[in-house]
């Protein structure tokens, strides 16, 4: 088995098969990162609306305050 790097099969895995597959994996995480700014920013955001609905009901609620 330490001469796969030899054989046919092993040559298209090493320069072929990996390189497509780290390709493959990087271009997913890039993905998922930019995904997650954008979900960090829609929470952000939700939290501010959250907090300001909060705010107008108790005002509402209790006017003197």
């Amino acid at each position: 088995m330490s001469e796969f790097h030899k054989t046919l099969m092993g040559q298209k895995y090493y320069n072929n098969d990996l390189p497509a597959l780290i390709k493959s994996i990087t271009r997913l995480c890039e993905a998922m990162e930019a995904q997650n700014d954008i979900n960090e920013k829609l929470l952000k955001e939700s939290k501010k609306n959250n907090n300001f609905k909060l705010k107008e009901i108790n005002e509402r609620s209790h006017p003197e305050l």
